[in-house]
């Protein structure tokens, strides 16, 4: 595993910039919201990476932006290409898995203090990444896990800008906070 942030890979910038963010979201579904959905909380709950052995890359994490204790591995062998765990590198430097995206979607642990930093966010956009798909493949969506693929997009197109791609402008239109940013000041 690596040692600290600048031995992490960055995380490939997926191509769902390229569609609309429903058609990201809805993909081939009718894609139906729930308050929340039920999910067994032992599925991630600081399990030893141990346990997930040979299915994840554990040796060449990437960063989580911004978050230098939080990285993402990538499903490998059997797994789904868009699968990947989220790790917490805790205080005293041990890793522990805290989430992941799988055949169910996006789950974060919600014992520890890991939700509502934006790492749904991350975690979406990472499994975008690591399929190449063009959209999230999900019909059924917790309040937050639609969130966090919306958010998900967003970065996408953000840094897909920030790349200095030509990304549609009725794409960009659906970010307000984007289009502002692109707009330049009066002098």
């Amino acid at each position: 595993m690596a040692s600290d942030a600048r031995d992490l890979l960055q995380l490939p910038l997926p191509d769902i910039w390229k569609v609309q963010p429903l058609a990201y979201l809805r993909g081939p579904y009718r894609v139906e919201i729930k308050k929340s959905l039920p999910r067994l909380e032992k599925d991630f709950q600081d399990h030893p990476l141990a346990e997930f052995g040979g299915k994840f890359d554990l040796e060449h994490p990437y960063v989580v932006p911004g978050h230098d204790d939080y990285m993402i591995a990538r499903g490998r062998g059997t797994v789904e290409d868009h699968h990947c765990l989220l790790l917490h590198r805790k205080d005293d430097g041990e890793v522990v898995a805290v989430g992941g995206v799988d055949k169910w979607g996006l789950y974060i642990d919600a014992k520890g203090g890991h939700r509502g930093k934006g790492l749904g966010a991350e975690l979406a956009y990472a499994s975008a990444a690591f399929s190449g798909e063009l959209n999230a493949g999900y019909a059924l969506y917790s309040k937050s896990g639609y969130a966090a693929f919306r958010k998900a997009h967003e970065l996408a197109v953000g840094r897909a800008l920030e790349a200095g791609h030509d990304v549609d402008r009725s794409i960009v239109a659906q970010y307000p906070r984007i289009e502002q940013a692109r707009v330049p000041s009066p002098r």
